[in-house]
């Protein structure tokens, strides 16, 4: 009787431990994106990563396909599909790899980094295009690609710029 007891007691120490060990590696594990090559952590609530995450599409909006008048509401889709606010721009590296991956829907950035892709493609290249948001992404070397940070103008500076702005 007595071995019995031990040996439930036993057993139910050992599926206690084995659960928790499950748990723990459930939570700590990490997901990689499911694009095939890709080696990144995936996003959270994804399978893909940031670059491969699928975008936002709104299919249904209309339009005869004209500009859009400059009443439009600011919550509104705009012709993509995509809200101002859903036009986004990332740019990612990271201390180890010499790429830069930037994901955009700016239309100058789009325009300055597809026609520096072509000029030089050895050094950037347009790596997707999604025509339904405008989206375009580019693996671009970390030497090649910059920010520019600049001071904010004094106030005496502003006021100059102002009045050679009225007088012109």
């Amino acid at each position: 009787m007595k071995k019995t007891i031990w040996k439930s007691i036993l057993c139910a120490m050992l599926v206690t431990l084995t659960a928790c060990i499950l748990c723990i590696g459930a939570f700590a594990a990490k997901y990689t994106c499911i694009k095939s090559g890709c080696t990144r952590e995936a996003a959270k609530g994804s399978a893909y990563c940031w670059i491969h995450k699928p975008t936002k599409s709104n299919s249904s909006v209309s339009g005869s396909g004209s500009r859009p008048s400059s009443s439009r509401r600011k919550d509104k889709p705009m012709r993509t599909g995509l809200t101002k606010q859903e036009k986004t721009t990332e740019i990612y590296f990271d201390e180890k790899d010499p790429t830069i991956f930037i994901r955009t829907h700016n239309t100058d950035l789009k325009n300055r980094l597809t026609a520096y892709s072509r000029k030089h493609p050895a050094v950037c290249k347009l790596t997707d295009v999604d025509p339904d948001t405008g989206c375009k992404e580019f693996e671009i070397e970390k030497g090649r690609f910059s920010f520019r940070l600049t001071a904010p103008y004094r106030e005496e500076r502003r006021r100059a710029a102002s009045e050679a702005a009225k007088n012109e």
